[in-house]
């Protein structure tokens, strides 16, 4: 059996996570061919709306690490209106200075 030793191994880690690339490249290349992957249902423009209006409010980060998620919501803005920037709290407080 032979060693293998830290040179190779670093050659076959580079090698399998380049292949491994590769064939992910691929499958998603080839089930988006014809469109949207299969198994997936198109939103309307509304559900993409409340989607991203809900990430914004909840300080998720597939909004806010996302520069394409924040235009969409700024060009469907203009149809639906102006999100609001945090969430309405569900109920007044009853306590004084605290929200």
């Amino acid at each position: 059996m032979s060693r293998l030793g830290k040179k190779r191994f670093d050659r076959l880690t580079k090698e399998l996570l380049a292949d491994y690339q590769r064939m992910r490249d691929f499958m998603v290349a080839e089930l988006t061919a014809d469109g949207p992957p299969p198994f997936t249902v198109e939103l309307s423009p509304r559900a993409i709306y409340d989607t991203l209006v809900a990430f914004k409010q909840s300080q998720d980060p597939r909004y806010w690490n996302d520069p394409a998620a924040q235009a969409e919501l700024a060009a469907l803005e203009g149809q639906f209106g102006p999100a609001m920037d945090v969430a309405p709290a569900p109920f007044p407080s009853n306590f004084p200075g605290v929200v």
